[in-house]
């Protein structure tokens, strides 16, 4: 929610797209699908996880 935060975010971004050349920007953008692409694997494997423990603990049968 902090002004400062989103600046420093977004100048960082955009620092690394003038500091690096042309080509790098197809780089960048196939980083950020990357960055998309491995937050959703985190989501799903934490949610993997949590069926996973329930379903080993409800086949324990501990609470």
């Amino acid at each position: 929610m902090k002004p400062t935060a989103n600046n420093t975010v977004s100048g960082g971004s955009t620092d690394t797209s003038r500091v690096l050349p042309v080509p790098y920007n197809f780089g960048g953008a196939i980083r950020q699908g990357v960055t998309l692409v491995r937050i959703a694997v985190v989501v799903l494997t934490l949610y993997l996880k949590f069926k996973l423990v329930r379903w080993i603990d409800r086949r324990r049968n501990r609470t």
